[in-house]
């Protein structure tokens, strides 16, 4: 991000407790973005961040594609949605600290850190849906990595709800409790 006097901007950290908190004004682009709002959903613009993206509201949304390099973190609340629905690239890890229902969109593949979703948890990918943490979810999983994709969930993960595979190559489910399959449709293993 350029500014008026031709300096530029890398790192944006935004801070506003403010029940009618915006985003109007923020770059779009830049390196780390650290954003959090105390009392206010958040509806995040598209955007490109080259590190990470850290993200607190008191639920979150996407009006436009994100592009992140780095790690990708959400805070919801336990009460409060993630609606990541739009053509996003998550190129590392992404951690949902916690969130209700949450839905995420990847145009590739889709690592998940520890995450925590008490709701429901809806995952589509165009590319392998793969898990570097413990994922702790308390409603239903819909997974859908493509046909060609594999879904690889084999940390000590808890899939409390029915989980459906809608699109994937080779899935590995792991969870401490049974998993209940309410579909699959599975091209590989």
């Amino acid at each position: 991000y350029t500014t008026a006097n031709g300096g530029s901007i890398r790192d944006i950290g935004l801070r506003d407790d403010n029940a009618g908190a915006s985003l109007n004004g923020l770059p779009v682009s830049g390196r780390n973005f650290d954003l959090h709002f105390g009392s206010a959903s958040m509806v995040l613009p598209g955007l490109t961040a080259t590190g990470h993206l850290n993200v607190t509201a008191n639920g979150i949304a996407d009006a436009g594609a994100l592009t992140v390099t780095g790690t990708t973190s959400l805070t919801a609340g336990a009460g409060n949605n993630i609606d990541l629905d739009n053509a996003n690239d998550f190129g590392s890890t992404l951690t949902v600290v916690s969130g209700q229902n949450v839905t995420l969109v990847d145009t590739n593949s889709l690592d998940l850190g520890p995450s925590t979703v008490t709701g429901n948890l809806n995952v589509t990918t165009s590319g392998a849906i793969t898990d570097s943490g413990v994922i702790s979810v308390g409603g239903t999983t819909t997974l859908a990595a493509g046909v060609a994709n594999d879904i690889t969930l084999n940390n000590a993960n808890n899939l409390s709800g029915a989980v459906t595979i809608t699109t994937g190559n080779n899935v590995t489910l792991n969870s401490n409790n049974a998993v209940d399959l309410a579909g699959a449709a599975v091209t590989g293993n």
